[in-house]
């Protein structure tokens, strides 16, 4: 019922549609081509962010949803579901209820549209980047006139934005990084 309130600012966020995946990495495969047949040069980065959704800090995601424009009485009422009391099992044993001041909640409506206004100042740093944010898994590309050129701009571009991440507690899995050229 309050998606229609939430919506306006929603499709803003995630630039004026709601994409899939899949759609996403096609968009990604087509500027790849586009910049192929251009005659220029493609580099991307992909990144993965352990535990995600876990890690994101309330009072740092509310005040940045607010700042994006978030509808306040919807962000208030998802920043109370997410910092309710929780009871936390282990091994059939229940802890008593606790107060949480991290964590999205998976599967809640709002949650992919927190965690996007939260990821904006990290695609607004790697810029001029693009940007693109699968939940946990990022993707950060670059088009240069050469190859040492498109290097330099990911680089750059990637410092600034792992560098972001990791300030706002976001544990990014190395491992996983992986780097691609056309």
């Amino acid at each position: 019922m309050r998606r229609a309130v939430v919506r306006p600012w929603s499709l803003e966020i995630h630039g004026g549609s709601h994409t899939a995946a899949a759609e996403c990495a096609f968009r990604t495969a087509v500027e790849v081509e586009h910049a192929a047949a251009q005659g220029r040069h493609a580099l991307l980065a992909f990144l993965d962010c352990s535990k995600c959704y876990e890690r994101v800090a309330h009072a740092l995601a509310a005040e940045r949803a607010a700042n994006t424009g978030m509808p306040l009485r919807i962000l208030n009422m998802v920043m109370s579901i997410y910092s309710g009391p929780r009871l936390v099992r282990a091994h059939g044993a229940v802890a008593l209820p606790v107060q949480g001041n991290h964590g999205l909640i998976a599967g809640c409506a709002f949650a992919k549209d927190v965690l996007k206004a939260f990821l904006k100042e990290a695609a607004e740093v790697a810029r001029p980047l693009h940007f693109r944010d699968y939940v946990d898994d990022m993707t950060l590309m670059t088009v240069g006139s050469t190859g040492v050129l498109a290097a330099r701009y990911l680089h750059r571009g990637l410092d600034r934005a792992k560098s972001l991440l990791r300030r706002d507690n976001m544990i990014l899995n190395d491992t996983k990084e992986q780097v691609f050229a056309q």
